[in-house]
């Protein structure tokens, strides 16, 4: 299957820098599968290094129709009020870097961040207003469709739609590559992930 293997491709590119430096035979093949919510994970066991690299990517076509700056202004809460080193948050989907000794808790805080969000009024006021200063400076790639005025538009509601359709395990896969057994990556990911349902509490629409 031409997805699988592209997810194969993932895995193995999130080493690769680790990989130079290893022996060949510590990079086990990848093996993938699904948790009962949908979520495809691809896991790929590395000894050659000390670090666990993740991704969580969404497939939701409704992406590409989402309001301009809406995934811009929702990376920037997330990613101030995850407050975890070795999270993050980006176009390219959420991000896991951490020693092997850490990833189990660093993995907690995703599925903590993605499963309630605090997607908050104040929150998003802060995070449009950080979008926007950086548009105004230019001092990283934008859209062209990601304008003053298209951020001006946006509201929480808008935000919260767009999170609902981007962070939904049923269109999601989490590839998972680095120093830890592939029994441990199963129990860790199923114990964090496998109850997501993609519904958060906190995701009433404001008035």
């Amino acid at each position: 299957m031409k997805f699988l293997k592209n997810l194969f491709v993932i895995a193995l590119l999130l080493v690769s820098a680790q990989i130079t430096k290893a022996q060949s035979a510590a990079m086990k093949d990848p093996v993938s599968f699904k948790l009962k919510n949908g979520l495809t994970v691809v896991l790929a066991e590395n000894t050659g290094t000390q670090k666990v690299y993740a991704t969580l990517n969404s497939e939701a076509e409704q992406i590409s129709n989402a309001k301009a700056g809406a995934q811009e202004v929702l990376n920037t809460m997330l990613n101030s009020t995850s407050g975890v080193s070795g999270l993050s948050f980006d176009d390219k989907g959420i991000h896991i870097a951490a020693n092997s000794t850490d990833f189990n808790n660093i993995l907690t805080a995703l599925s903590d961040q993605i499963q309630t969000p605090a997607l908050t009024q104040n929150a998003f006021e802060a995070a449009l207003n950080t979008v926007n200063t950086s548009l105004q400076k230019k001092d990283r790639y934008y859209a062209p469709n990601v304008t003053a005025a298209a951020l001006q538009a946006l509201t929480l509601n808008d935000i919260k739609a767009f999170y609902s359709v981007a962070v939904h395990p049923a269109a999601a896969y989490l590839t998972i590559a680095g120093n830890i057994k592939e029994a441990d990556m199963k129990t860790l990911v199923k114990k964090s992930l496998d109850n997501w349902n993609g519904v958060s509490p906190d995701l009433t629409p404001s008035k």
